[in-house]
């Protein structure tokens, strides 16, 4: 059963196929599910092809989110609870998920007397931690991701859910470290990598420049081409008897430190 505007809304199989990064990248689009991550969508103007409603399973929020995709003209499918649970990510479904247009930017030139901060990611391994390190870098304040490794997916489905509806909030970039070192040299930006190996702390950034912060793999840290474009490396102080952090956390610490010093 077809509700909504006038266009044909998904199949479940194309819901279901977009689990995959081979069909996510082929089509350009992915899935979020829930009240919570349809409205960041909408809030966002996010481009929605359609949604997978379950009457069944709405709670009261997701009843109303999946009336304001009606209202909106987004073409709604109506499924049983079998079939929406055969799409769903969640350990609880709550009956409403919508296919999402893909969002790439491109980086932007700062305006004069603006000092943005940008956060720069090679290849995250852990979709769960990625998302956690979207959704840090939207609490503090960053004007972007920057994904330098084709293999970092801010849009596989783990990634999505843990990231809270940051990856619809913050623009998303795609660059090689040699085009990030190009626009470094455009627009003056500074490049600050981190590694545990660094001397410098990070609470001793320079201020008041256009500054990327730059994160490499959660196991074996920035890349060698990650490392050649950075201006200096920063290491964050630990405790003896530990010698790493968790790639969000790790995240959050630089950033704030950079935005709100």
């Amino acid at each position: 059963m077809l509700t909504g505007g006038g266009g044909c809304a998904p199949e479940v199989e194309e819901f279901r196929a977009l689990t995959a990064r081979v069909d996510r990248d082929r089509s350009g689009r992915f899935v979020v599910e829930g009240a919570r991550f349809v409205y960041a969508a909408l809030r966002a103007r996010a481009s929605i092809d359609g949604a997978l409603v379950c009457r069944d399973l709405l709670a009261r929020s997701a009843a109303d989110a999946a009336a304001v995709l009606e209202r909106r003209g987004v073409p709604v499918r109506e499924v049983s609870r079998d079939e929406f649970a055969s799409v769903s990510a969640a350990e609880s479904p709550t009956g409403v998920a919508a296919v999402v247009r893909q969002r790439w930017s491109a980086p932007r030139r700062p305006s004069r007397g603006e000092f943005p901060v940008w956060l720069a990611l090679g290849e995250v391994r852990s979709p769960g931690n990625l998302g956690t390190t979207l959704r840090t870098a939207l609490a503090a304040g960053a004007a972007g991701t920057i994904f330098l490794h084709p293999d970092t997916d801010p849009y596989d489905p783990v990634a999505v859910r843990a990231s809270m509806g940051a990856v619809l909030a913050l623009p998303l970039i795609r660059m090689t470290p040699d085009h990030l070192a190009a626009w470094r040299g455009r627009t003056g930006t500074l490049i600050v990598g981190t590694s545990p190996d660094a001397r410098r702390d990070f609470r001793d950034v320079p201020r008041g420049r256009p500054t990327v912060v730059m994160l490499g793999c959660e196991r074996r840290g920035m890349s060698r081409a990650q490392r050649r474009v950075c201006d200096l490396t920063v290491s964050i102080p630990m405790a003896p008897g530990s010698d790493s952090l968790n790639l969000g956390v790790a995240a959050g610490v630089v950033l704030f430190a950079v935005r709100h010093p």
